[in-house]
């Protein structure tokens, strides 16, 4: 009885082990919270699958073409109509994401590491270097976004590859801000101080303790940032000067029905729809991605 009353004495004086939660899943928890976020979520995710699987998905090719069927009102044939020379626009528009998709995601992924690096470095090293990288920053930033895209696509030449770097462009000296100022609060913490005391390089500290540390404000930014990325190549396209026919791209599906939008309104109607859906599902999930990853709502 002595030795049992001992080993519950000992269980209750031992700490209470709780499992550790991944970052993943804490992440998951408070994303979760906003329902809104959620749904949002799952729009994009079947917008990505329609873009990625579009071969399986659209009921046509985007460029078949049936003047037989010229400026077909939706119907269970063509659920969304087709276009002025006869080409299913359901399956243009599904084709269209692809790009549309496509060029935000790489033109975002671009500016972040060439603005994230300039950032991560000038906010670590400081000094005359830091001064004349912001200062380039400051310059570019001092022109909307918008006017480097159509001067880069119109000095490069219309496309898929010159779209990209005129988007890319113009969102480096936002991810340079933010980079720099997530870097700033990070580098005077004790583990960086710990591991400049045993020697480590400057470049192992920036990619294994500084950029790690600091990358929660950009993954928040980039989200809000493919939302304008996608309204920009769209405009590109709709002016002229982003992806050109025969490749659907929304901007240009737009473009193309906007000489027959009195006369035939789905050809300008389901594409601005299809773009509209794109940005609002975006900025949900931003949003989520803001709350989650912000450390004062965490609990």
């Amino acid at each position: 009885m002595a030795k049992d009353k001992k080993k519950n004495a000992a269980a209750q004086d031992a700490p209470v082990r709780t499992k550790k939660k991944s970052a993943l899943s804490e992440f998951w928890r408070m994303f979760k919270k906003r329902k809104i976020s959620v749904v949002g979520l799952v729009v994009v995710f079947i917008l990505i699958f329609c873009a990625v699987f579009a071969e399986f998905v659209a009921p046509y090719d985007y460029a078949e073409q049936d003047l037989r069927q010229r400026f077909t009102y939706p119907c269970w044939e063509h659920p969304l109509g087709t276009d002025n020379f006869g080409r299913d626009l359901l399956s243009r528009i599904i084709f269209g994401g692809r790009v549309s998709l496509l060029v935000a995601l790489v033109s975002i992924c671009t500016a972040v590491l060439v603005g994230g690096s300039f950032g991560a470095t000038a906010g670590y090293f400081g000094g005359l270097y830091e001064s004349i990288i912001m200062r380039c920053m400051d310059a570019i930033m001092a022109v909307p976004a918008l006017l480097y895209a159509v001067a880069i696509s119109a000095s490069l030449g219309t496309g898929i590859v010159s779209s990209t770097i005129a988007i890319a462009f113009g969102f480096v000296p936002t991810f340079t801000r933010v980079a720099r100022a997530a870097v700033l609060t990070v580098r005077e913490q004790e583990y960086i101080e710990a591991a400049k005391a045993i020697g480590a390089s400057s470049g192992r500290i920036i990619v294994h303790h500084i950029i790690p540390n600091a990358m929660a404000p950009c993954i928040v930014q980039a989200t809000v940032s493919l939302v304008n990325s996608i309204l920009t190549i769209s405009t590109l396209s709709f002016i002229g000067l982003g992806v050109q026919p025969p490749t659907p791209e929304w901007g240009s599906i737009l473009a193309n029905g906007r000489e027959y939008i009195r006369e035939f309104w789905p050809l300008a109607t389901f594409p601005g729809v299809a773009i509209m859906i794109c940005l609002i599902s975006f900025n949900m999930v931003g949003d989520g991605v803001r709350d989650a990853l912000d450390p004062r709502l965490k609990q």
